[in-house]
């Protein structure tokens, strides 16, 4: 079963706290509002806002004090023997992959024991 949300705007009608949104709905995406540096720097922005920077090219956020990329909190690591050992950066699909494919080349064989009672 598939579930699906269509909206075709997104309005506050509450005061304050409600739901706000200045980017376009559009068949297949959710397009942010774009400010280059400067216009982003002239908003007055609130926690949780969120734009497209066109300078930058990246998505940021403002977390109360500062904007922020996203790739400020994201890290990805490519790293076949996951030597990092990182609890915080997150490895490539062809890094997991590729360490699966090691631990499973070096056991003999899957061992399987079977208890059969009376």
């Amino acid at each position: 079963m598939t579930s699906i949300l269509k909206v075709d705007s997104i309005e506050e009608r509450t005061s304050g706290n409600g739901v706000s949104f200045t980017g376009a709905l559009i068949p297949d995406a959710l397009r942010l509002a774009s400010k280059d540096t400067a216009g982003r720097n002239a908003m007055s922005a609130q926690a949780g806002d969120i734009i497209y920077n066109t300078d930058n090219q990246i998505i940021e956020f403002y977390n109360g004090s500062a904007w922020a990329g996203i790739d400020t909190y994201l890290t990805i690591v490519d790293e076949d023997n996951m030597a990092s050992d990182s609890a915080s950066s997150v490895p490539s699909q062809q890094s997991v992959k590729a360490y699966v494919d090691s631990q499973v080349a070096t056991k003999a064989g899957i061992g399987m024991i079977i208890a059969l009672g009376d």
